[in-house]
């Protein structure tokens, strides 16, 4: 039997939508963390669901799950699914692959050991650099000419740029920030009204 590892939230939401059977695959769902899950069978075929905890001991096992319905799974790491009479695959060999695949991929856009004042820095950085690129973009002056913005950024750039700058505005009582940075967000502002 072969295992499909499915790791990242749009593969694990997919699952196994609108198949009419799994044959000869088993699907398992890999999951960084141990947790209560929820789980549906709507638009899927007849399934057979069981789940791992970390240590690859199965917690859940649900031999005939029918179509429309709602699984409620204790918790667990790594979830299963064949189909109802297809020979389980080696507990073994799919807990290896999927911890594996957690091992070699990313499983989240940010550590847990980071600190919010990290990250609330983070955010204050990028919002200054987007009005940095403003700021380069506008060699006529001191004052940000709306034609700037309008040639030389997408509608997406400039709404990046917006909320930027109302970032920046929330928080220059919070942070010493430059002060062109300050201006150039309430000009920014005031170009796109």
């Amino acid at each position: 039997m072969k295992t499909k590892i499915l790791a990242n939230p749009w593969s694990r939401a997919w699952g196994a939508m609108f198949k009419s059977t799994l044959g000869d695959t088993a699907l398992a769902f890999v999951y960084p963390h141990t947790a209560k899950r929820n789980f549906h069978t709507f638009f899927c075929p007849p399934l057979r669901i069981f789940a791992l905890d970390e240590h690859g001991e199965i917690v859940f096992d649900e031999e005939r799950v029918s179509p429309r319905s709602f699984i409620h799974i204790p918790p667990a790491r790594i979830v299963i699914e064949v189909d109802v009479d297809a020979r389980i695959p080696r507990i073994e060999d799919v807990a290896q692959a999927a911890l594996l695949s957690i091992s070699q991929s990313s499983v989240g856009g940010i550590s847990a050991s980071v600190g919010l004042n990290d990250l609330l820095f983070a955010v204050v950085a990028q919002a200054v650099a987007d009005i940095r690129r403003v700021n380069e973009a506008n060699q006529r002056g001191p004052e940000i000419s709306p034609d700037i913005l309008k040639l030389q950024f997408t509608p997406q750039e400039r709404g990046g740029f917006i909320d930027a700058a109302r970032f920046i505005l929330d928080v220059g009582d919070i942070y010493t920030l430059p002060p062109r940075a300050v201006s150039l967000s309430r000009q920014i502002l005031a170009a796109e009204r």
